[in-house]
Order: C-alpha cells, then sequence, then structure tokens
C-alpha cells in the first residue's frame, strides 16, 4: 500500500501557481489523509525548531545561500502549516502585513518629506523612530 495515495498533489505544480497558494494546496492535501498535528503545540514547535536551523546556518563559516534558502522554505512552510490550523489564510495574513507595512513606510517618508527629506537622506535611527511613531498610531 501507498504511504500517500496516488495523485494526492495532482494538479499542483511548482511555477503555475504562486508559492503561498501552492503550499496552502499541499498543506491541505496532506491535512486531508490525516497528516497533521492536532493542536497548535507541535507546528509551533516546528517553526521555533526551523528558525534555529536558519539561525545556525547564517551563523556558520559556509553561509552558504543554498542551505539559508532551503531554511528560509523550511520556516516560511511552518509558518504556513501553524496559521491553517487557526484556518487562517497565510496569503491573506501575509497581505495585511504587507498593507500594514506600506502605510507605516508612507508615514515614515510624509514624516521626512515635512523635514526636507527623502528616506535615502536619512538613516536607519531616524527612521526607526518614525516607524514607532506609525506602528503606535496604527495600533487599536
Amino acid at each position: 500500500m501507498a504511504l500517500i495515495p496516488p495523485g494526492i498533489h495532482k494538479g499542483i505544480r511548482g511555477l503555475c501557481m504562486a508559492a503561498l497558494r501552492r503550499t496552502l494546496c499541499i498543506i491541505k492535501n496532506a491535512q486531508r489523509v490525516g497528516f497533521q498535528w492536532r493542536d497548535w503545540v507541535g507546528p509551533l514547535r516546528k517553526v521555533k525548531e526551523e528558525l534555529r536551523e536558519l539561525e545556525q546556518e547564517i551563523r556558520s563559516r559556509a553561509k552558504s545561500k543554498v542551505r539559508i534558502s532551503e531554511e528560509i522554505g523550511d520556516l516560511l512552510f511552518s509558518v504556513c502549516n501553524l496559521a491553517t490550523l487557526f484556518n487562517l489564510d497565510p496569503e491573506k495574513s501575509l497581505n495585511t502585513t504587507l498593507d500594514k507595512f506600506q502605510s507605516r513606510f508612507r508615514f515614515v517618508a510624509r514624516e521626512l518629506k515635512k523635514r526636507g527629506k527623502v528616506p535615502k537622506e536619512s538613516n536607519l535611527k531616524e527612521m526607526g523612530a518614525l516607524w514607532r511613531r506609525a506602528k503606535k498610531r496604527s495600533e487599536p
């Protein structure tokens, strides 16, 4: 007997689907055959494990771009898996975060413009302070 039913990932091809959407499809298919933790504890532990592995690779002397890329992919997959346990769509979650980032960055740019500057003429300390102000403004 096959461990994975034939065709379980049929129609999920690499380049014809956005990576987050493809990830969600693969996770859902795995869940359908019972390949999923029962609660959030296991997936959260996996996210932390993948983050540790990424940090180890970054700190290694080799600093292999291939290995770092693989570890980032593992981390992203694990975060998506965790999201599905809360019935969240990682695509929507990421888009919400991107909208927040853009809004806060626009605030930083507007505030710099009031000072007669553009971001390239500023520094991380100044922009960081403005970012914290933007974040406070957007918190509930």
